[in-house]
């Protein structure tokens, strides 16, 4: 492992908050902290609430974004990211136009122009005009063609999903005639600093990282093992 991988934290610390620093939590956060870098009271959309989201979440609230759109299907996951610093969240399967479209041609029901029915739309309602800045956590082309979408002109998307190697995107050339930037991020950028800021504000109760953690005893494996699709993304298992 090569030396930069390697962070020196305080000893007495808890391991059950150590151990899932790495990667998501990083990857999330520090998109926020260290990709982003947007002055406080800027607005923020976060498509996905995994854990990469649910930490990009925390670290928006942590450092004074607002609004916070936390989007996912998960209704879980949407009251997590409600505890956790999200002003307002969305269920996207909701605004679909195409999924809503087809719904209301099975119920015989007309269809009207007025209703709600695509996110940017749902977003605009919360954040007018769109947000300063949005974070997709899939990867996927419609994901990212999302999160583009919601942004006001200029604003920045960080993707931070990968569908598989070599899984191409299309993208409205018509974001980047807005001044839209989409870009990426490795691990967070800048591990080492980062890690001890967000240890930071966990001891000071500004990035409640608990939250996201259940611990279970080695003995109890199986139990843990079942539960990594519940609500709370992160599973720690304890040797002892």
């Amino acid at each position: 492992m090569d030396a930069h991988c390697v962070v020196k934290v305080d000893q007495t610390l808890p391991l059950h908050i150590l151990g899932p620093l790495g990667c998501s939590i990083q990857v999330g956060a520090g998109a926020v902290i260290n990709v982003l870098r947007a002055a406080a009271g800027q607005s923020i959309a976060v498509f996905g609430l995994d854990t990469v989201g649910l930490s990009a979440v925390m670290a928006a609230k942590a450092v004074g974004y607002e609004p916070i759109i936390a989007i996912d299907c998960s209704a879980d996951r949407r009251r997590l990211a409600a505890e956790v610093g999200a002003t307002d969240t969305l269920d996207p399967s909701r605004y679909d136009s195409r999924a809503w479209a087809a719904a209301a041609v099975d119920a015989n029901v007309a269809l009207t122009p007025s209703l709600v029915t695509d996110i940017s739309c749902a977003v605009a309602d919360i954040s007018p005009g769109g947000v300063d800045l949005s974070i997709e956590t899939a990867g996927t082309e419609v994901g990212v063609q999302q999160a583009l979408t919601v942004l006001r002109s200029p604003g920045t998307c960080v993707t931070l999903g990968r569908p598989g190697i070599g899984g191409d995107i299309l993208i409205d050339h018509g974001h980047l005639m807005l001044g839209r930037t989409l870009t990426g991020s490795v691990g967070g950028t800048n591990t080492a600093r980062l890690i001890l800021r967000l240890l930071e504000l966990w001891k000071s109760g500004q990035f409640p990282l608990d939250k996201l953690v259940q611990t279970h005893p080695w003995s109890d494996l199986s139990h843990g093992l079942a539960e990594l699709d519940s609500s709370i993304p992160k599973t720690v298992v304890a040797y002892t």
